[in-house]
């Protein structure tokens, strides 16, 4: 007779725990994907003359952070144009509005020298200047970054009406006094062709400087003037003046009324020669439109001293 013997069987405890990393694997994924759709703002379409080697994946770019990202780049033949398509993140969605400015970052010699120099490095990018508009989902590029800087936020814009463009550029100065004040923003015929519109503009800080008075002249180029008594005479308004030209301006002591936005002006091919002497009492640093009239009257102010003492 045979006794049954008991067969010993290996245990099967560690069995699960091979199965619970490709669980945890997939629970991760799809908690980064379900992150990675939260995330998803609107798909917006820019319309470049140029892609200047942007390629997918490239990120759109504001105040220093990623806004977005580059999901297709689509060549149109017929127009001769490049339609960008990003897809912004949810907390940037309010790039997409109406005034909104883009533009291919890239290394670029312009008035103040050259600017994008990191993307030699880190690559092309698209970068924004936010609008206030309505929400748009299709824009037209810029082919070079606009003229802006943080004072020039709440500027006075003017227009000045010229018979030539001379050396006048987008970012030329714009002067009182040969201190900069402001900034040339575009140069454009007119509707009617007649005339080049120059727009500018002229810092908050700097804006009750400006009146319905005052006269635009354009600046560049050296000024050699020979005198009797002390020979001759270099002048220079500035060094970016020198290269681009610019515009410069004076205010009579009559000066008249503050302007807004929009004034329009006739631009002079140069200043005469009384111009040059306006010396008007005008605030620096009021807001537009704070200043009309005459400003506060000057104080004059004396200082007395009584001595004491035995002599």
């Amino acid at each position: 007779m045979t006794v049954p013997q008991a067969v010993a069987t290996p245990e099967r405890r560690g069995v699960w725990v091979i199965w619970l990393v490709p669980v945890v694997a997939l629970v991760v994924t799809l908690w980064l994907w379900g992150r990675a759709l939260a995330d998803r703002g609107p798909v917006i379409h820019i319309v470049f003359d140029d892609a200047h080697g942007l390629k997918l994946g490239d990120p759109l770019r504001f105040r220093g952070m990623d806004a977005g990202v580059v999901e297709d780049l689509d060549l149109d033949m017929a127009e001769a144009s490049v339609t960008v398509a990003l897809r912004l993140r949810r907390d940037a969605a309010d790039l997409a509005r109406g005034g909104s400015r883009f533009w291919i970052e890239r290394p670029i010699l312009g008035v103040d020298g050259v600017s994008g120099l990191d993307t030699v490095i880190a690559g092309r990018h698209v970068a924004v200047l936010p609008g206030k508009g309505e929400p748009l989902a299709r824009f037209e590029g810029l082919p070079r970054p606009p003229v802006h800087t943080p004072d020039l936020d709440n500027a006075l814009e003017l227009v000045l009406e010229a018979a030539q463009r001379g050396g006048l550029v987008a970012g030329a100065p714009v002067l009182y006094r040969q201190v900069p004040v402001g900034r040339v923003l575009s140069t454009a015929l007119a509707i009617d062709g007649r005339t080049v519109e120059v727009r500018i503009a002229v810092g908050e800080r700097y804006a009750a400087l400006v009146r319905a008075e005052t006269r635009f002249w354009q600046v560049g180029g050296v000024q050699l003037e020979a005198g009797l008594f002390n020979g001759l005479e270099l002048k220079i308004d500035s060094l970016a003046a020198l290269v681009h030209g610019g515009v410069a301006f004076a205010t009579p002591p009559q000066f008249g009324d503050a302007v807004a936005t929009g004034h329009r002006y006739r631009l002079y091919d140069g200043p005469k020669a009384d111009w040059l002497t306006w010396a008007p009492s005008l605030p620096v640093g009021t807001e537009l439109g704070a200043v009309i009239g005459e400003p506060p009257p000057q104080q004059r102010l004396a200082l007395t001293w009584t001595g004491s003492g035995w002599w």
